[in-house]
């Protein structure tokens, strides 16, 4: 089936005004992230202008704030309660009928450089968007194709958002008070190489799940023997509630027979390992857009945690969107990250197969 279609019968939606439109996965993230419920008749009206207040609500639900709002309060109070509480640059907050009004695009490259902690305004704030390759501007990325008095639409408002995490904005910070220092902001024209192409899965090769322990100058992959890594890594000194074995800040998992059905590195504060996956990836030192460049951006959600799903198939790994799309759960595996929400570094990588992530629960 249809990836996209499937995603719709997971989530339980019907979606009748999206169907190959070219937001419409955008939308399926915008659902699973619960940035947007869509309207009673099943429609999402991707087209239809966003109002401030609605882009609000989008923005702070998409990194997971309670709108703080009253009983038998209108539901704007909350997202401009938050506005107000972050110093945010929104226009509802003094003037009530603005809130309604549909946004333009310079009040929401302003609003996105105060979740990052800027106090931007006007052309500073476009910079800022375009820069951070969070938008390519309307008609061009300049400060004029930008367009900053054109609206934007429902669809173009949760694509926004999207770009916000891919660029590794993954936490709402307040706005300084007072203007900040021109000199800190991008130049144009953006670095081409800073722009994510969303939904892209990568196939990886065989033996793209393992891992590379530079200081011993030996990898191990899914399969491996316990007597193997043992005559490595010595006897385990501790494991979990999983029954995953602890050496350090590397964890194994061992299968009936003995065999590896998953491992993974966890790194407390200030810890550092010599083990890296076989594509290069390495905790404490990666960061996010390295991540996303070896990986595709599919299997990342947005916020700290990154999942990609693959199913071996003539020596390749093939990259799956779903759980559903898998044809044989014995050559399934999971590779999954964490990275930190600050300084966007990579601290928790593992893979592990099918049956270990998803099965074993249940059995």
């Amino acid at each position: 089936m249809d990836p996209i279609k499937l995603e719709w019968l997971v989530l339980n939606r019907k979606s009748t005004d999206l169907a190959g439109h070219w937001a419409e996965r955008v939308f399926q993230w915008g659902v699973r992230n619960r940035l947007i419920d869509g309207y009673p008749d099943g429609t999402f009206k991707p087209n239809q202008t966003v109002t401030e207040a609605e882009f609000l609500k989008m923005l702070y639900r998409a990194y997971g704030a309670v709108l703080p709002v009253q009983s038998g309060e209108n539901w704007t109070e909350g997202p401009y309660r938050l506005a107000a509480m972050w110093n945010h640059p929104a226009l509802g907050s003094v003037d009530r009928e603005a809130r309604m009004k549909p946004i333009t695009r310079t009040k929401v490259a302003e609003l996105t450089a105060s979740v990052a902690g800027y106090h931007y305004n006007g052309k500073q704030a476009i910079r800022f968007a375009l820069g951070r390759s969070i938008s390519s501007g309307r008609t061009s990325a300049t400060i004029e194709g930008f367009v900053g008095e054109a609206q934007l639409t429902r669809a173009e408002a949760v694509q926004w958002i999207r770009k916000m995490k891919l660029q590794g904005i993954l936490s709402i910070k307040q706005r300084q008070k007072a203007p900040s220092d021109e000199s800190l902001l991008p130049e144009l024209p953006m670095n081409a190489e800073q722009a994510v192409q969303d939904f892209v899965l990568k196939p990886i090769s065989d033996g793209g799940l393992s891992f590379i322990d530079t200081a011993r100058g030996n990898g191990f992959e899914i399969g491996d023997s316990r007597s193997d890594l043992e005559r490595i890594y010595g006897t385990a000194d501790d494991y979990d509630m999983f029954g995953r074995q602890h050496y350090g800040a590397l964890s194994i998992h061992y299968d009936e027979q003995g065999a590896v059905d998953a491992w993974g590195v966890n790194l407390g504060e200030g810890e550092v390992t010599s083990i890296r996956t076989a594509q290069g990836i390495e905790p404490g030192k990666s960061l996010l857009p390295e991540l996303l460049a070896v990986y595709g951006s599919a299997g990342y959600e947005g916020n700290e945690f990154a999942t990609y799903l693959y199913e071996k198939k003539d020596d390749r790994f093939v990259p799956r969107s779903s759980p559903y799309e898998v044809e044989n759960t014995d050559q399934a595996y999971v590779l999954s990250f964490i990275v930190d929400s600050l300084s966007l570094k990579v601290w928790y990588v593992s893979v592990s197969t099918f049956r270990f992530a998803y099965l074993m629960k249940f059995e």
